[in-house]
């Protein structure tokens, strides 16, 4: 709706510049709503885009037999907390071999956005848990 439009986003994201916020945000969490990273490249166009692993988690997850739901979230849990980039680029070539070929939607959506741009911090922000 009206909420989630571009310019909704914008005017937003222009309120909070000018009640101060001088430094673009180093990373921000959101889900695929367009309008939002629409409207965030507009007034911040440095800032990262994180996907919310919330909102991944329950995409990926329709993309597989609820049977499976179990399994293919704990591998998703193996991702989401990596200890490193390099762990979690491990994880998730593991996750893209083991079900790719059986289920590539599911693959390609956990892949085809960004799902670990976090681990490009440092530890020390605290950003292990990206949810909108």
């Amino acid at each position: 709706g009206l909420r989630e439009s571009a310019q909704s986003w914008h005017e937003l994201l222009s309120d909070i510049k000018g009640r101060g916020l001088s430094v673009p945000p180093e990373i921000a969490v959101g889900d695929g709503a367009m309008g939002f990273w629409n409207a965030l490249d507009r007034a911040f166009p440095a800032t990262k885009h994180q996907r919310c692993w919330v909102h991944k988690v329950k995409n990926v997850l329709n993309c597989f037999p609820k049977q499976m739901a179990p399994a293919v979230k704990s591998d998703l849990d193996d991702i989401q907390h990596a200890g490193t980039r390099k762990d979690a680029e491990a994880a998730l070539t593991v996750f893209s071999e083991k079900y790719g070929v059986k289920y590539p939607k599911g693959v390609v959506c956990l892949t085809k956005d960004k799902a670990i741009v976090y681990f490009t911090n440092p530890a020390e922000y605290g950003i292990n848990n990206p949810t909108s």
